[in-house]
Formats: C-alpha cells, structure tokens, sequence
C-alpha cells in the first residue's frame, strides 16, 4: 500500500464486507472432514477500524516530526555546538528524510 488514496480505498472495500460473511476452510486435505467458519465480515470491519486508526498516528507522529525538526534547528543552530553552522544538521535530515518517506508518492 503505497498511497493515501490506495488506503482509503481499501478501508471502503473493506467496510462493504456485509458482517454476516463467513469462508470456510477445511481442516485437513480431506475432503470428507470437517470445515472451520471463520467470521471473515467481522475481521474485516476490524481491519478497516485498525487502517483508520494507523492513519490518525501516522499523521500525529509527522506533525511531531515537523514540530521536532523546528525545534532542533532552533537548538542546534542557536548554540552552535553539535555540528558547523553550514554543516546540515544530521538530526534534523533524519527527521526530514522520515517525513519525505512518510509523504511519498510511488
């Protein structure tokens, strides 16, 4: 899953699984024995509230990202004492280069 937009319409796919659908799956080769019904239109209205819910974090920790990569800069290049002045800061490029990756279009 590389896109917002692929997510999002997963999420959907996954929702219009009615909650009532079940798969079977044999339990051994077999085919004389029993079937095991798994609650499959549960699991995915779980999975669905589950993207959700990753999506909301991954937007918190890259507002935090952004908000860390300020206050960094701020520090590093207030006190001068972790790198030259026209050095990149290497915190500061691990940061931007966890919110490019995070924010990338394949």
């Amino acid at each position: 899953m590389n896109t917002l937009r692929e997510a999002a319409h997963l999420v959907e796919l996954l929702d219009a699984v009615p909650e009532d659908v079940r798969i079977g799956v044999q339990d051994s080769e077999d085919w004389n024995a029993g079937t095991t019904w798994h609650p499959v239109g549960r699991l995915c209205r779980d999975a669905a509230a589950e993207l959700r819910r990753l999506h909301a974090v991954n937007q918190e920790l890259l507002e935090a990202l952004r908000l860390t990569s300020i206050d960094c800069q701020y520090l590093h290049h207030a006190h001068k004492d972790r790198h030259l002045l026209f050095e990149e800061c290497p915190v500061v490029a691990r940061i931007n280069a966890a919110i490019a990756k995070a924010e990338a279009q394949p």
